[in-house]
């Protein structure tokens, strides 16, 4: 396996089974009861841990492969530019969520915080169906 696999097999399993079970345990919380909370922080700071590890081969990537620079696909700087938003979104959402309720009422930053989970999880959805799109037209 080379990087960019690993980089993509990370990536899928962040945005399509580590981001939506967190997510999905902070929305049945009252199924699941009083620990939900630290099954829900747990699957999502495994993500963002994951997802910094993905990003950073990314940039490793990319710092070895300048002379592709010239040719690089319209898809390809979709995904880039993508990914690069994402990264924003993310760590705004981690810093929102240990540190937001600080300075808005609750149901202000629980909207937010929904919005901005929604937001990185069809992002990811959408990178992920970008880089396969890359992928084919590469082959």
């Amino acid at each position: 396996m080379n990087l960019y696999e690993l980089h993509g097999l990370l990536q899928f399993s962040i945005f399509i089974f580590i981001f939506p079970i967190g997510a999905l345990i902070a929305l049945f919380r009252e199924s699941i009861g009083p620990s939900w909370r630290k099954f829900h922080v747990g699957f999502q700071l495994t993500g963002v841990a994951l997802f910094l590890v993905a990003i950073s081969l990314a940039i490793y990537m990319g710092f070895h492969n300048v002379k592709n620079k010239k040719q690089i696909s319209t898809i390809k700087k979709i995904h880039h530019a993508l990914g690069k938003v994402l990264a924003a979104v993310i760590l705004f959402q981690v810093l929102w969520a240990f540190y937001g309720r600080k300075y808005v009422d609750w149901m202000t930053w629980y909207y937010v915080h929904m919005g901005l989970s929604a937001t990185i999880i069809l992002g990811g959805w959408t990178n992920i169906a970008l880089a396969i799109r890359m992928k084919k037209s590469a082959v």
